[in-house]
């Protein structure tokens, strides 16, 4: 890596640093995914642009893939209460498309080298972050988005029509509460991958 090169990553890194810190400050990080972002960014050829630790969310839109279109109702980025959902799905509202989810980790890291983001990616996979691959490179790093494989989109409104049985939202609760549990559990299994496999040199 030129001179030039090295003096902009080390610029960029220290600035996404600096911006973690400010940003957790305002409470602005998602606490459960704090200690990983901190040990990506120890390492020498990495450091991390922004993430979410996963959420269940409320979502009112006709098309999911359609974001400009789509009004956040609620979103928890945490196992939810019978009250909380209930208090936002008022039956006495009649929605045309409503959704909830259960959305999962989601990393962008920089990497130095293609090698580096090609090993980030190896590893995050076998960590559950199957949806993972290389967004973008510019000349000075490579921009790798990793993503879990768990997600769920449940209609509650469709068209103007009720999908969901919302007498069964115990039911509900219990799956979407479960699903994300199951999803930030890939944070903890890529902690300790990234601790075994970039710190201690171990596979």
């Amino acid at each position: 890596m030129g001179k030039d090169r090295e003096a902009a990553w080390k610029d960029r890194k220290n600035y996404f640093i600096q911006r973690l810190i400010n940003e957790h400050k305002i409470k602005r990080v998602d606490e459960d995914i704090l200690e990983l972002l901190n040990l990506i960014n120890s390492l020498d050829n990495y450091y991390t642009l922004s993430s979410c630790s996963g959420r269940i969310q409320i979502i009112e839109g006709e098309n999911l893939s359609k974001r400009d279109s789509l009004k956040s109702l609620a979103k928890w980025h945490r196992e939810v209460k019978i009250e909380e959902i209930k208090e936002v799905l008022n039956e006495k509202i009649s929605y045309e498309n409503l959704w909830i989810s259960v959305q999962p980790p989601i990393l962008h890291v920089a990497c130095k080298t293609l090698e580096d983001a090609l090993n980030l990616i190896k590893s995050a996979r076998e960590c559950g972050f199957k949806h993972s691959g290389i967004l973008s490179f510019e000349w000075d790093r490579y921009v790798v988005e990793l993503n879990s494989s768990v997600r769920l989109d449940i209609p509650l409104f469709y068209k103007g029509k009720r999908i969901f049985d919302l007498d069964k939202i115990d039911n509900l609760i219990f799956i979407l509460n479960e699903n994300l549990r199951r999803a930030k559990q890939s944070l903890d299994l890529l902690k300790e991958k990234i601790k075994k496999t970039f710190i201690h040199g171990q596979n």
